[in-house]
């Protein structure tokens, strides 16, 4: 780790935060989006509660890969931090290198095209340079969920976990999209302790003079075993400084605060814990922080995130406001119930620091390109055999002239409607099958609750929250859904 020397940007950083792209498409291809969700849901989409990621979008806003691709994105920088944590025997320093892992896949977007939503059931797999597997499935279809696995062969760390996508339409000086992945991701190590992370939003901008992507607000890392929480906010607060050129700083700068749990708040005293859900006896995640304080203490559940994004943004904010003020540490400290460790600062485009030392610099971190398997070897539910996707990428091939281009985007557009023909009448069957087995399991069982469940819903209002109804068996271990378990 080397001492943090410069304020380092990539050339694509935008002066007043986040990552530019310049091909003209990209503009194009957002401002259809928006006239699109408009003509589709009308006044309802000003409102900003119509989550577009569940609606079905025409091709051309689309880019040539499936969510399953998209989000594998995030691990380039698995081999070098998430080993070196596992390899790390002191608490702190392996939350400080999650974290490092967590900052630096943020700027890993390759465009601001929508991913297609995955069909129920495919997969994709992928590979690490250092030869780690990497597996995502498709589990759920309404709400949209993905599961994915990463281990390498050592077996030194494990990363896995779920999400659901939610996107909204951000009206402002600039309209945007907004989106989420709302979810439990896990990095858990060969001593069996884990660390739990999330994601922040992120702000795809094109209507104004810049087409841009940003991430804003908080997010955090948590190592439960240890009582350490990494909380971190992009795009703080500012202090009040005139100037007569309006100079800010960029959006994707964040502060960061490291600091652990007194044992009077720890997360087993009062759950003050992560990610927006909570897990029941027979696995399923789901979840409503109002709902869960009471749940969580009254029954046998396992609480795992109890936090608002407003709360997580106030720890941020208090910290790093005590830290430039003259009140004493110990009473600050006294005051919050948690010990102040270390601060970090950074930006997702260049680089982050802890207390002055530079764990993640863009230009010299080591980075991992990710090699999709073998499409011979591919099992017959890979992403990459959709007919659609194919097709868009061929449409969108620059040797292609307009009128071809077009042509083959409107045979993409009829090979994704058949496919969510298909999806749908499959839904049906699932669903089906699903009850007349619920009803089986309550007969054979004396009328107890089966363990397999039917409703699949998300509520995200008010902060960081899950309601993910995929039932499972019973789990020896808390965080993991039933096919996540090594």
């Amino acid at each position: 780790m080397a001492s943090s020397d410069d304020d380092y940007r990539i050339e694509e950083a935008s002066p007043t935060g986040g990552k530019v792209f310049n091909d003209p498409k990209e503009g194009e291809m957002l401002r259809r989006s928006l006239q699109y969700l408009a003509q589709r849901v009308g006044g309802a989409v000003l409102s900003g509660n119509v989550n577009f990621t569940r609606m079905s979008m025409p091709v051309h806003l689309n880019e040539p890969r499936s969510l399953l691709e998209r989000i594998t994105d995030d691990w380039a920088y698995a081999p070098h931090f998430l080993m070196a944590a596992a390899r790390s025997k002191d608490p702190v320093e392996r939350l400080k290198l999650v974290a490092a892992f967590v900052v630096s896949g943020l700027h890993c977007m390759k465009t601001l095209g929508k991913p297609f939503n995955p069909i129920l059931g495919s997969t994709y797999q992928t590979t690490l340079d250092d030869g780690t597997p990497c597996y995502v499935e498709q589990t759920s279809h309404h709400p949209p969920v993905t599961h994915y696995y990463i281990k390498p062969e050592s077996g030194e760390y494990l990363l896995a976990g779920f999400s659901g996508i939610d996107g909204r339409v951000a009206w402002g000086l600039d309209t945007g999209l907004s989106t989420r992945r709302i979810g439990i991701n896990v990095v858990q190590f060969a001593d069996g302790t884990r660390i739990v992370y999330n994601l922040p939003r992120m702000l795809v901008r094109g209507l104004g003079a810049e087409r841009k992507a940003e991430f804003l607000g908080p997010f955090n890392v948590l190592y439960e075993a240890h009582n350490l929480v990494f909380d971190f906010l992009l795009d703080p607060p500012q202090p009040f400084c005139w100037s007569p050129f309006g100079a800010t700083t960029p959006s994707d700068y964040m502060d960061g605060v490291l600091y652990r749990l007194s044992q009077n708040a720890s997360p087993e005293n009062d759950s003050i814990v992560f990610t927006g859900a909570f897990q029941d006896r027979k696995g399923a995640f789901f979840g409503n922080p109002d709902e869960a304080r009471k749940i969580a203490n009254e029954e046998n559940y396992t609480a795992v995130e109890l936090r608002t994004d407003e709360q997580v943004s106030l720890s941020v904010t208090s910290a790093t406001q005590e830290r430039s003020s003259s009140k004493p540490s110990a009473e600050q400290n006294e005051a919050t119930d948690r010990e102040i460790i270390c601060f970090a600062r950074g930006s997702f485009l260049g680089y982050f620091d802890v207390d002055g030392t530079r764990l993640w610099d863009i230009r010299h971190t080591p980075k991992s390109e990710l090699t999709p398997s073998n499409m011979e070897n591919a099992i017959g539910s890979d992403c990459r055999y959709r007919e659609d996707v194919d097709m868009l990428r061929k449409a969108l091939d620059e040797v292609n002239d307009e009128a071809t281009r077009e042509r083959l985007t409107v045979e993409a557009q009829a090979l994704k409607e058949k496919l969510e023909t298909i999806q749908r009448a499959d839904r049906k069957w699932r669903k089906e099958g699903l009850i007349n087995e619920t009803e089986k399991k309550t007969l054979s069982d004396g009328g107890k609750i089966g363990s397999v469940q039917d409703e699949c819903s998300f509520d995200v209002s008010g902060g960081q929250m899950l309601r993910d109804g995929i039932g499972g068996t019973v789990e020896e271990t808390p965080f993991f859904p039933t096919s996540l378990q090594a």
